[in-house]
Order: structure tokens, then sequence, then C-alpha cells
């Protein structure tokens, strides 16, 4: 996978579990810094 499919995918599961888990979103945050 490229790097910006990566990216993408980080951004939907951030998007999906922010909406179900408000506060592991928060703990996702640093993941995708890391890029």
């Amino acid at each position: 996978m490229t790097s910006g499919a990566r990216r993408y995918l980080v951004i939907v599961i951030q998007l999906v579990v922010g909406h179900l888990l408000p506060s592991t979103e928060a703990n996702l945050r640093p993941f995708s810094i890391q890029e």
C-alpha cells in the first residue's frame, strides 16, 4: 500500500472510531502524526 492510502485509512478509522468512541480518537491522534 502507498503512504497516501495508509493515511487515508487512518483518517477513515479516526472518523469512524471518533463517532463511536470519542475518547479513543484522542488515543489515535499520535499515531496519525507519526505518518
